[in-house]
């Protein structure tokens, strides 16, 4: 597995287990996407089979799209404070948008100047991860 390979996997391990600890959320993958000032993350079936079956209903499911964004602002930025560690990057927002009506969601990180690195550390114990392998 090359650097970046790992890098990918210790970042989606870190929303995997935010997503779980944080908001509830189990997805069934979770993949990425780094682009030169963004990084796109999607989570493959994360809604649960009860919210999936309340969708079905237009009103109830812009409610449940509401709540998760609300949710995740609330409690976004440890989350934030991580990814940009991890990248080397600032972070200069993010976004979840959940369609409960597919059970899918996509995270997305607007990134910032580079930065000098720090350890990851507290991260890595925030969520219950292992660092990557050298």
């Amino acid at each position: 597995m090359d650097h970046e390979e790992r890098l990918r996997r210790h970042i989606a391990d870190l929303i995997s287990a935010f997503e779980r600890e944080q908001m509830s959320l189990s997805p069934v993958s979770v993949s990425l996407a780094l682009h030169p000032n963004s990084l796109e993350v999607t989570l493959c079936g994360a809604v649960r089979p009860a919210e999936l079956a309340l969708a079905r209903d237009g009103e109830m499911a812009r409610l449940l799209e509401r709540f998760y964004a609300a949710a995740f602002d609330a409690c976004k930025g440890e989350l934030e404070q991580a990814v940009a560690s991890i990248l080397g990057r600032d972070m200069t927002r993010s976004k979840l948008a959940i369609d409960p009506q597919s059970g899918d969601g996509v995270l997305l990180f607007a990134l910032g100047e580079a930065r000098p690195p720090t350890s990851t550390m507290h991260a890595v114990r925030y969520v219950g991860t292992k660092s990557p392998e050298k």
